[in-house]
């Protein structure tokens, strides 16, 4: 969800009426995650994340083919059109803050804002969302695209 959450932001130069894109826990690079699968073998939840990454390529790997992979890694797609972004992670969940802050670089490059958040931690997603003051500034930051 967070990988096309990213995407939506990033392909493109936005969509009409876009006014920003919030991940909570994003896979904004496949490659990251296929190769964190490899390195980490003892960690399920990292090679579930590869095994995912490969499903998102219609089941190809890397090697095999590279130019699917190229096209989703998110912060390649990053362009002066794109709308702020905001990633929020955990610190020690199997998605690292490393992918939004590849992004966050990208974006940076182009003009474009994006806020990375660390929460403490090893919860991914939804239950991450829960955690106190999350949720609020998720709110706040959303409301401040909206006005």
């Amino acid at each position: 969800g967070g990988h096309l959450a990213a995407a939506a932001g990033t392909y493109g130069d936005g969509l009409p009426g876009l006014r920003g894109v919030v991940g909570i826990s994003p896979v904004t690079s496949p490659m990251l995650a296929y190769e964190d699968g490899t390195t980490d073998v003892f960690d399920l939840n990292k090679r579930k994340l590869r095994e995912s990454a490969i499903q998102l390529a219609g089941g190809c790997e890397p090697v095999k083919c590279p130019r699917i992979w190229a096209s989703m890694e998110v912060p390649r797609h990053a362009s002066k059109g794109d709308v702020p972004q905001l990633a929020v992670h955990s610190q020690d969940e199997f998605v690292p803050a490393e992918h939004s802050l590849r992004l966050k670089e990208r974006l940076k490059a182009v003009g474009v804002s994006m806020t990375v958040l660390t929460e403490p931690g090893t919860e991914h997603s939804t239950p991450m969302y829960r955690l106190p003051g999350v949720a609020e500034t998720v709110q706040d930051w959303i409301a401040g695209k909206l006005l």
